[in-house]
């Protein structure tokens, strides 16, 4: 799932592998650390890269150990935070890559 799927209108996932990207909660950097903040906190979360503009962040599932990449880009064009999230293995993940992408969102709103 990203939200710059509509960028590649040939790509074969188009139309269920949308998201909004997240609004700006102050500058970039300011977003970015939020959002490192708020992934750290989360269970199964291992932040990889973190830079001003970008953060790579794997999440392990309990259970299985599956592992799920996500991606979180400064956009300087469109002025959001462009986000990727995808597991490694397989196609469907009923959902656990939304659903980890909106609580990000809401709790990025909250602060």
């Amino acid at each position: 799932m990203t939200s710059q799927a509509a960028l590649y209108p040939q790509h074969a996932r188009l139309g269920y592998a949308q998201i909004a990207p997240l609004a700006l909660k102050g500058d970039a950097a300011a977003t970015l650390a939020k959002i490192k903040a708020i992934v750290q906190s989360m269970e199964g979360a291992q932040v990889v890269k973190s830079e001003p503009d970008y953060l790579y962040a794997q999440f392990t599932t309990r259970l299985l150990k599956f592992v799920d990449d996500t991606e979180f880009w400064f956009d300087p064009v469109a002025g959001v935070v462009q986000v990727r999230s995808a597991s490694r293995v397989g196609y469907g993940d009923r959902g656990v890559n939304r659903a980890r992408i909106e609580e990000i969102r809401a709790l990025l709103g909250a602060t």
